[in-house]
């Protein structure tokens, strides 16, 4: 059997905004996710099993692309403040998001 090759995110062909958001994407280990993706280099008729690590600036990015732009219209205030609408809306409050990152980084 084949090992597993763990690559950073930024080297998956496609749409490399696919995963959605996990909190140990923001540890220093970040989030690993195996899955059959195309790696930048490789034929594109070439899909294999990878292991993708997920970090803070995929974070980051992901935001800004899938929230931030459609957004634009808005400014930084509007998009501020629809996010502390919706952060209000979702009833999580800061202690029950540290456990579930915390939960995360032990699991």
């Amino acid at each position: 059997m084949e090992e597993i090759k763990v690559v950073p995110w930024q080297d998956i062909q496609g749409n490399r905004y696919i995963k959605s958001l996990n909190p140990s994407m923001l540890t220093k280990e970040g989030y690993l996710s195996t899955m059959r993706a195309r790696v930048i280099g490789k034929p594109k008729t070439n899909s294999d099993f990878v292991t993708i690590k997920f970090d803070r600036d995929y974070v980051l990015l992901w935001l800004a692309t899938k929230v931030i732009k459609p957004l634009t219209n808005e400014g930084i205030d509007g998009v501020n403040e629809l996010l502390k609408e919706a952060w209000k809306k979702s009833g999580i409050s800061p202690h029950s998001l540290r456990r579930d990152l915390d939960r995360n980084r032990t699991a």
